[in-house]
């Protein structure tokens, strides 16, 4: 195999680059051959084509006859991409354009000259756009019909900006998926299917990170949608849409660990259409929801025209105005549970107009300072007539005490904690880590199951790992037990009950006693904080 050594000295590449095989892959378009393995695009000389578009003719004029990477050297390609149906492509045969470098920032795709689309995908299937940068016009990336293809680990950049540029805008597409992706400076950031046809089928909208004017993310008569772990602000004015919407979707729907901040005036969750049944149900769960627009009638969350739906463990606050944080409108066994609702000035907490099925809410935690926080319409209730009326009777109220207004995680003394039973089915948190915590059959209300130092990431290293480096003996213990750990200096320790309550801590050397006889009997669960991976089940006996 032959390597190839060139030096770069435009301002896109001042650099030196090494070409491994273009000693046999150089102008595979020229042989009648279909395409498979690894081609370049890159400057003439150094490449299999000069441009991506060239590369892209080679696919449509040859086809695929195995898996293929086009990769592209670092620079700036200012050029439209149109692709048209690639002969060959499957699961197993992927098309997958990519930086060569693996940074996205090193490649830049766009603006088109005409100023309008970067890519167009059109009917295509199998193509994977992945680590490059698109500057976008009026477009990023656009297609219709396209199946089994992904945008993933790219930035995506409106060039002007403004409410009508969109990131990603596909219609009818199956199979798709739009992963880790940043967009901003865009209208709409990622926008998928068609209202009222539904003829777009399993799409991911996955981890990505959205800063856009109008809307972060809608699915549109879609059957069978996932969106999770995305992080939107939608931070716009003067156009409509949402940080999430999902529209007229059917099958699965999961909507899942995600944080929308708006202070555009648009809601920040938005359901509509959906029909789910008994066994499935639409699933809104660990949603962060914060609405910071200054103005009267902001909403977090909104479900209209939905029937079978679980809105379980989400944190959902309006900070300014009046508002209903929570509102629906003609819903029906609906099941909401495990919440946190919090209208920081004089809002409803709930709101429903039109109930179609039966609608089941407890074990939330609500704050408002309105005496009548909650509306199924036309009856207002105050909190004690709420209950009295057959809903939340092992809910609270007050204050949830997050760590701050644009952080609705958890903090140490907040009353939400451990007191949500597991038939939620909830079995992780926003972070995605392990429900509940340390280890109990209760779980926190709201996105965030608290851990020591809230948020971290430390629940699933500790949990995941028990045992891992302390050996406790006796185990049951009655009056004292000892601790063993590796190293000589001392560490601290904490020692909490079943229901995550903290009831001991202080610092030990390996194999000192630790006195329990005062601690009630029970399981309870030792952490040493400093030590990763650190935790163990201590049983204290009569």
């Amino acid at each position: 195999m032959a390597t190839v050594t060139f030096a770069e000295t435009s301002n896109a590449m001042k650099a030196t680059h090494t070409v491994i095989g273009l000693g046999i892959l150089l102008f595979p378009g020229m042989a009648h051959g279909q395409l498979n393995g690894n081609y370049v695009v890159g400057p003439a000389g150094y490449g299999n084509y000069p441009t991506i578009s060239d590369a892209v003719t080679a696919l449509h004029t040859v086809g695929v006859s195995g898996p293929v990477t086009i990769s592209i050297l670092p620079g700036v390609y200012p050029e439209q991409v149109n692709f048209q149906s690639i002969a060959g492509t499957s699961a197993t045969n992927l098309v997958t354009f990519v930086s060569s470098t693996g940074n996205a920032a090193d490649v830049i795709v766009g603006p088109a000259p005409s100023g309008t689309h970067t890519f167009d995908l059109a009917d295509v299937k199998h193509v994977v756009i992945e680590h490059v940068s698109i500057m976008v016009g009026t477009d990023g990336v656009i297609g219709t019909y396209p199946r089994g293809c992904e945008v993933r680990d790219c930035i995506i950049t409106g060039v002007l900006g403004g409410p009508t540029v969109a990131g990603v805008d596909l219609e009818d597409a199956k199979g798709c998926a739009v992963l880790r992706n940043e967009l901003s400076n865009v209208g709409y950031a990622v926008r998928i299917g068609s209202t009222g046809l539904g003829t777009s089928e399993n799409l991911s909208v996955n981890e990505n990170t959205i800063d856009c004017a109008c809307a972060g993310v809608e699915l549109l008569g879609v059957k069978h949608q996932y969106i999770k772990q995305n992080r939107i602000v939608v931070s716009g004015n003067g156009c409509s849409g949402n940080g999430i919407r999902s529209e007229d979707g059917s099958g699965v729907l999961r909507i899942d660990g995600n944080k929308v901040t708006s202070t555009a005036g648009v809601s920040c969750l938005e359901v509509e259409g959906f029909v789910g049944v008994a066994n499935q149900p639409a699933r809104i769960i660990n949603n962060m929801l914060i609405n910071r627009t200054d103005a009267i009638g902001q909403i977090a969350m909104t479900l209209d025209a939905c029937e079978h739906a679980d809105v379980f463990h989400n944190s959902a606050q309006v900070t300014f105005q009046f508002a209903n944080v929570v509102q629906m409108y003609d819903v029906g066994n609906v099941r909401f549970k495990g919440n946190i609702v919090r209208a920081a000035t004089d809002g409803l907490v709930i709101f429903i107009d039109g109930l179609t099925g039966s609608f089941t809410s407890d074990y939330n935690l609500f704050d408002t300072p309105l005496s009548y926080a909650f509306s199924l319409s036309p009856v207002g209730y105050t909190a004690a007539d709420w209950q009295a009326a057959g809903y939340d009777a092992n809910s609270v109220f007050g204050d949830p005490l997050f760590v701050s207004d644009l952080d609705l995680h958890l903090t140490a003394p907040s009353p939400a904690r451990n007191l949500v039973p597991l038939s939620t089915g909830v079995v992780d948190d926003f972070d995605g880590e392990a429900r509940p915590w340390p280890v109990n059959n209760l779980s926190d209300m709201g996105c965030d199951e608290w851990a020591t130092g809230g948020g971290g990431g430390q629940k699933n290293a500790l949990v995941g790992n028990e045992d891992a480096f302390i050996a406790v003996s006796p185990n049951p213990a009655s009056d004292h037990f000892r601790v063993t750990f590796d190293g000589s200096e001392k560490q601290a320790y904490q020692l909490y009950r079943s229901d995550g309550v903290l009831v001991q801590s202080g610092s030990i050397l390996s194999g000192e006693p630790i006195p329990v006889s005062v601690l009630s009997p029970g399981i309870h669960f030792l952490l040493l904080p400093q030590v990763p991976g650190a935790i163990t089940r201590l049983v204290i006996a009569d």
